[in-house]
């Protein structure tokens, strides 16, 4: 595929309507995706169910460009980025993703995502972030 076919596509690619001039803009800073987002979470919760053997894997994807919740961190070979926090299964599948857009409800949404997962409720996150974040759910 030639570059100015990949550019095309790219500028055509659209997941959500934007806000008229008399609407209010969304809260959440990534509802111009969360469509596409929900999609695949939906979707691997059907095809896989995991029982044991989940991790916390903190992630950062490489991003230089303007964005509010840019992350910096300085002990990261990627410096600047989008911070992701997954739970995937031993087998490598990525089943939750949480991508990180600011200090709000990080935690309830993890913890959430962790009772929807596993049999035992906030087994496998809620210790993680006590233990490493030093807050309380």
């Amino acid at each position: 595929m030639s570059r100015d076919r990949l550019l095309l596509i790219l500028q055509a690619l659209h997941f959500s309507e934007n806000p008229k001039d008399d609407e209010t803009v969304p809260t959440d800073r990534l509802y111009k995706i969360r469509p596409f987002l929900n999609i695949f979470e939906e979707t691997m919760s059907e095809i896989y169910s995991p029982k044991r053997e989940l991790c916390l894997d903190e992630s950062m994807i490489l991003w230089r460009g303007k964005l509010l919740f840019k992350q910096y961190l300085k002990g990261k070979h990627h410096k600047y980025g989008i911070e992701v926090y997954m739970l995937p299964a031993s087998s490598g599948i990525v089943i939750q993703q949480i991508v990180y857009t600011g200090a709000g409800d990080l935690i309830k949404k993890t913890i959430t995502y962790c009772r929807d997962c596993v049999d035992e409720p906030g087994l496998c996150m809620e210790p993680c972030f006590l233990m490493y974040h030093g807050r309380d759910p």
